[in-house]
């Protein structure tokens, strides 16, 4: 009687609006001698019975400040449900790649970042090629809230000026993080059909979370099938005939891939690709610390080889794909007959760690022309000339061509210093490299 008692007491002194505080709520969880049937229908009943409902949402936060894209991050995790997950980055390009690795339920974006440019095209245009995540974005004028809902935006919040305020904002982002997130599963076509198709089989739309999500890549391909094709796919230079890639050496027994901007899809893209017997693969993918792991397993589950994120001294065995960790470099090295791994620190190399260039420097200088190289999308130069020294020391080598890189940079460079035998459309890359290592 005496929980009876509580309960409809507190109904006289709690808002019936949608937006009750969910910190109060969430310690109400904990009152486990609380029994929510005895409330009449009601809005409260609602409020609460959705509070306890919904499931721990993951959320990416981008601003170009890193104190205030801090702050928010710590505020939105005080008001979201348990379990629920907040990633950041002030960076545009480095948004892009997490939206791919940490695969958000919402975004929520900084209005005035989302009007940069990346390669001619707004970070907003960009991240609405991912149409099954919303996103919110706020900023000092309330304004904006018009001009946002015609980018077809979700939501946009006025963030406050007062840093008394801050706290109240911070809960109205979580409220209707969670109010989104809950509408798009409820409204997702797979909510609550679970796959029945092995994680391998799964088509690029279907093999990302949350729900099938349009990447710039796949966008790419289908533009270059179509009949209006932009001038830069048409100028491309001709992908190399699959039976022309040839390896008169020997037996490959090593594949090393490089990639940056971009490369998280392509990677996936090719890799889903490719079936057993295959030789050990070594990635050096521009990626920051933490995300390797989160990465690599994505993948395993994606693909039909085995996916890890290295360690050092792992040994390189067959139908092994290894990606080389944030913060540090990635090499390899003979021991004995085996190839073996090594991941430890250095100073940057192009301002990257890993750096593909340390990854294919190694790879000539200790495995020779019994690997072969790959350089993928990715913006700057990095793994160019690592892939020059590949060639010369017998590899033979591999190239993303432009009409299918999201940032025709890297693999630009290394086509242009002669370092690429043969440019290839990324959904080429995967059948050139199974022809390369299972020729007679």
């Amino acid at each position: 009687m005496r929980s009876r008692i509580n309960i409809l007491g507190l109904r006289s002194r709690i808002s019936e609006s949608a937006n009750v505080s969910f910190r109060f709520f969430r310690s109400m969880r904990n009152h486990q001698d609380i029994p929510l049937g005895i409330v009449s229908s009601g809005s409260l009943r609602y409020t609460l019975q959705r509070v306890i409902d919904v499931s721990a949402v993951r959320v990416l936060v981008i601003d170009n400040s890193i104190f205030l894209c801090d702050e928010l991050a710590d505020g939105l995790r005080q008001h979201l449900p348990p379990g629920s997950l907040v990633e950041k980055t002030t960076e545009p390009v480095d948004a892009l790649e997490k939206v791919s690795l940490f695969h958000p339920d919402v975004i929520v974006l900084n209005y005035t970042v989302s009007q940069i440019q990346i390669n001619g095209q707004r970070l907003l245009s960009l991240l609405r090629e991912h149409p099954d995540i919303p996103i919110i974005t706020f900023g000092f004028l309330s304004k904006e809230k018009t001009t946002v809902a015609r980018f077809g935006i979700s939501d946009y919040v006025t963030r406050p000026m007062d840093a008394n305020s801050k706290p109240m904002f911070h809960e109205e982002i979580a409220n209707r993080v969670v109010q989104l997130a809950r509408t798009q599963k409820a409204s997702s076509p797979a909510a609550g059909s679970p796959s029945t198709s092995h994680p391998a089989a799964a088509s690029p739309a279907t093999s990302l979370r949350p729900g099938a999500i349009m990447t710039r890549a796949s966008w790419k391909q289908q533009r270059m099938a179509s009949p209006g094709q932009s001038s830069s796919a048409a100028s491309a230079p001709p992908a190399a005939p699959l039976n022309s890639i040839r390896h008169s050496g020997r037996k490959i027994e090593l594949i090393a891939i490089g990639s940056s901007t971009g490369g998280t899809e392509a990677l996936s893209t090719i890799l889903k690709e490719l079936s057993p017997p295959m030789p050990g693969i070594v990635i050096t993918q521009h990626i920051p610390p933490l995300f390797a792991k989160l990465f690599a397993k994505r993948l395993d589950d994606e693909c039909k080889l085995r996916v890890k994120e290295a360690s050092n001294g792992d040994q390189v065995e067959h139908d092994t794909v290894y990606i080389a960790p944030g913060n540090l470099h990635m090499t390899v090295y003979r021991s004995g007959g085996s190839i073996m791994i090594a991941c430890g620190p250095g100073p940057k190399v192009h301002s990257c760690r890993p750096s593909v260039d340390v990854l294919f420097d190694s790879v000539a200088a200790n495995i020779g022309g019994t690997a072969a190289g790959i350089i993928l999308t990715g913006m700057g130069h990095d793994g160019a000339a690592g892939l020059l020294k590949m060639r010369k020391a017998g590899s033979p080598t591999l190239g993303q061509n432009e009409a299918t890189c999201v940032v025709y940079g890297m693999p630009k460079t290394a086509w242009e210093m002669g370092a690429v035998e043969h440019q290839l459309p990324l959904t080429s890359i995967a059948s050139a490299i199974t022809q390369l290592v299972r020729q007679p």
